[in-house]
């Protein structure tokens, strides 16, 4: 049987694993070590259905297997799917195989104190999370924050998930990327998500919401800006270039 936590350690074990060096480019020579080798960690779990089905409304559902799990632990939960040790361990074992980056995306699993109200039940104080980031380039991994702002995985804003592209929305975007630069000491890169923002991805979703053409452009320099405000590069993944290559890297900054 395979319950909550089963998968928390399955899932965060199997993407380490898939992500060491060893595994991918055992044959590198000395100078590929000097190549980001980074992992994402997901903190906040909050990224993809904004309800839940009645059948995993028990916090200890008992799954039959990993793919009973994965739908277990996809809807939104009000409270933090984490388990320390298994964290540890996965830095730990990062850190032994030469790892040097980890991309920590934080959603609803902080107590911000710009948004406390973000924040699920369970959820990392500022100090906790500066601790966790102390350890971390101790054992020489780089921490990255991501804030995935795409509209198919911003369920972890909450009540500002409905508010897209309003002037209260901008604010708090604003906030909470300046508190979290400031949180990782002005991090080299911030990855802000930006991907699957489509109907396909939000088709189990109670509530679906979808910027296109000049308005998804214009929210993504938006982020871009806050970004850079405080000196930091931005990242996002590069799913607009699926169906608009061409507009990608003609209007993607470099």
């Amino acid at each position: 049987m395979t319950n909550r936590r089963n998968f928390i350690r399955q899932v965060a074990a199997a993407g380490v694993a898939a992500s060491m060096p060893s595994v991918l480019f055992a044959g590198q020579s000395p100078a590929a070590k000097e190549l980001i080798w980074a992992n994402l960690l997901h903190l906040s779990y909050n990224m993809w259905e904004d309800h839940v089905p009645l059948k995993y409304r028990d916090e200890n559902y008992e799954c039959a297997d990993c793919q009973e799990a994965r739908e277990w632990a996809h809807p939104y939960r009000p409270f933090l799917t984490f388990d320390q040790t298994t964290w540890d361990a996965l830095i730990k074992t990062m850190a032994a195989e030469g790892m040097n980056m980890v991309i920590i995306d934080l959603g609803d699993a902080i107590q911000y104190e710009s948004h406390p109200e973000i924040a699920v039940k369970g959820a990392w104080t500022t100090d906790k999370l500066r601790t966790e980031l102390a350890k971390m380039r101790k054992s020489g991994i780089e921490p990255i924050p991501k804030l995935n702002f795409a509209t198919t995985h911003d369920i972890w804003m909450g009540e500002y998930s409905r508010m897209v592209s309003t002037t209260k929305y901008y604010s708090v975007c604003r906030d909470l990327i300046s508190e979290v630069i400031d949180l990782f000491d002005r991090p080299r890169f911030f990855q802000l998500g930006m991907d699957e923002e489509t109907a396909e991805h939000q088709r189990r979703q109670d509530y679906a919401v979808i910027r296109q053409n000049d308005l998804w452009w214009g929210d993504l320099y938006f982020f871009i800006g806050e970004v850079e405000k405080k000196g930091v590069r931005s990242w996002v993944w590069s799913d607009y270039a699926w169906h608009h290559p061409e507009m990608f890297f003609k209007k993607m900054p470099k």
